[in-house]
C-alpha cells in the first residue's frame, strides 16, 4: 500500500508519537511544542492526536483542537479561543526525519 493513511491515535501508539515529538522539538530547537501532546497523558484526550501512518509505522503527528472543548490542549493553545467559540483545527504537526523511522 502506498502513501500515508490517517486516523486518531490508539493508546499503544501515545509513547511512539511522544518520541517523534520530542526527537523532532530537539533537533529543530522547538521550544514549547512538546507541551500539548505532554498534557494529554493520563487523559481519554489521546484521540485528539492525529496519526500518519506509513504502512503500520507511525511517521506523522498532529493535534486537533476546538475551543469549546473540555479537552487539556485548549489551554496549552489559549489563542484558540480568542478567535471564537466554534473554532477548531490542526497544530503542532510533526513529521518523522528520515531517520527516525
Amino acid at each position: 500500500m502506498a502513501g500515508l493513511t490517517f486516523r486518531s491515535c490508539d493508546f499503544s501508539e501515545y509513547p511512539t508519537v511522544l518520541g517523534i515529538v520530542e526527537r523532532e522539538c530537539a533537533r529543530k530547537d522547538l521550544r514549547g511544542w512538546y507541551d500539548p501532546y505532554g498534557v494529554l497523558r493520563n487523559t481519554m484526550n489521546i484521540r485528539d492526536i492525529i496519526v500518519g501512518l506509513e504502512g503500520q509505522t507511525v511517521v506523522a503527528a498532529a493535534l486537533i483542537y476546538s475551543s469549546n472543548s473540555d479537552a487539556p490542549i485548549k489551554y496549552e493553545l489559549p489563542w484558540a479561543s480568542v478567535l471564537g467559540k466554534d473554532v477548531g483545527g490542526v497544530s503542532c504537526i510533526f513529521i518523522a526525519g528520515k531517520f527516525f523511522i
